[in-house]
């Protein structure tokens, strides 16, 4: 049995305790703010031929080619020999000209497989060649990576060429990393 002073040292130090263990509770942090995604940016381009006139009949002329933005509303991209499986398909009307695709930062390579319609059964792939770097956002967003893509490679079904215009990958989700060249009839 306690005594009653020890009663009244422990009705005193028990709300003071758990007092001071609530005080002692780091509040959260500030939320991240900052944005921590990091996207390639791809944008579609066919190449097509023109037409000229020729004895007042429209010709194709196969040496001038025009390269127009095309919007490929039904495209899909998805991953390749990755544990994690997934598949992107451009639907939006006013992102139809781009398409934003992760990179893994444990590798120096991803590849996609592409197809410009989900109506058509041809593929190509495209294979982006990068550095991963780790970086350093803040203390309530943590560290993301950038990339510096050193190269493209694609297959060449519905592909023509892909030109890497800019290299360095950060969260910008407004640059277009890779220019990809369909052709025509595809």
């Amino acid at each position: 049995m306690l005594s009653t002073s020890a009663r009244k040292l422990a009705a005193t130090l028990i709300p003071l305790l758990c007092l001071a263990g609530l005080l002692s509770c780091e509040k959260d942090g500030p939320q991240c703010y900052v944005p921590t995604l990091v996207r390639v940016g791809n944008s579609f381009t066919v190449i097509d031929t023109t037409h000229k006139q020729v004895d007042s009949f429209p010709v194709r002329d196969s040496l001038i080619y025009v390269y127009k933005d095309s919007a490929m509303l039904a495209s899909q991209m998805r991953i390749l020999n990755e544990t994690l499986n997934y598949t992107i398909t451009g639907t939006d009307q006013a992102n139809a000209r781009q398409m934003h695709i992760a990179l893994n930062p444990l590798k120096d390579s991803t590849r996609y497989a592409f197809r410009a319609d989900t109506a058509s059964n041809v593929w190509d792939t495209i294979t982006y060649y990068y550095t991963p770097e780790s970086h350093f956002v803040s203390n309530s967003c943590g560290y993301t990576y950038y990339y510096t893509i050193t190269g493209v490679k694609t297959t060449k079904n519905i592909f023509d060429s892909a030109i890497l215009r800019r290299s360095d990958v950060t969260t910008d989700i407004s640059v277009r990393h890779v220019q990809l060249y369909f052709k025509s009839k595809f």
